[in-house]
C-alpha cells in the first residue's frame, strides 16, 4: 500500500518540488490552464493564521460577520432596491467585475490553505478554459491524502 502511494508521488519526503517551469499547461481532450501563482511559500508563511482560523471562536466571528452582512443588506433595503432597479454606470460595472476576480482567488486560495492544514501541498493556482468555459483551478498532487470528507475537510476532486 505504502509503495502504491509512493509510486503516485502521494507521500511528502521532505524535497522542495521543482516546477517544470511552465506558466501554460494543455490537458486532453480540452482543458487549457494557465498558471497565475506558485502558492506554496504563501501558504507556508499563511500557517499559523490558517491554523488559528480553524478554531472556534474564528467560525463564530465569521458567522457574525456574515449575519451583520445579512442585516445591513436589511437595513439598507430600499437603497439597495434603488440601486439594483435601474442600470448599473460602467465604472460600477468595472468594480463588481474586479471584486468578482478577487473573491474567486482569495477562494481558491481557501481551498489551497484547507489542503495545506491537511498536509497537502496545493502547486498551482490559475485559470483554466475547460471545455472552453472559464474556470478557476487549483492543483495539489498530494490532495488524494486528505482525510475523508466526513472529517469536514472538504477535499472533493482528484489530483490533477
Amino acid at each position: 500500500m505504502v509503495e502504491s502511494l509512493w509510486d503516485k508521488d502521494l507521500l511528502d519526503d521532505g524535497r522542495t518540488r521543482r516546477h517544470s517551469g511552465t506558466w501554460f499547461k494543455f490537458v486532453a481532450p480540452l482543458t487549457f490552464q494557465f498558471t497565475v501563482l506558485r502558492p506554496e511559500g504563501l501558504l507556508r508563511r499563511l500557517a499559523p493564521v490558517i491554523r488559528m482560523a480553524n478554531h472556534r471562536a474564528a467560525r463564530v466571528l465569521a458567522l457574525a460577520l456574515a449575519v451583520s452582512g445579512l442585516l445591513a443588506l436589511v437595513v439598507q433595503a430600499p437603497a439597495l432596491h434603488q440601486a439594483l432597479g435601474r442600470p448599473l454606470p460602467m465604472s460600477v460595472l468595472l468594480g463588481i467585475a474586479c471584486a468578482s476576480l478577487v473573491t474567486t482567488a482569495l477562494h481558491e486560495l481557501g481551498h489551497g490553505a484547507v489542503l495545506a492544514f491537511y498536509g497537502g501541498r496545493p502547486s498551482r493556482m490559475g485559470v483554466m478554459l475547460f471545455y472552453l468555459t472559464p474556470r478557476s483551478s487549483a492543483t495539489c498532487p498530494t490532495a488524494g491524502g486528505c482525510p475523508a470528507r466526513s472529517s469536514g475537510c472538504g477535499c472533493p476532486w482528484p489530483a490533477s
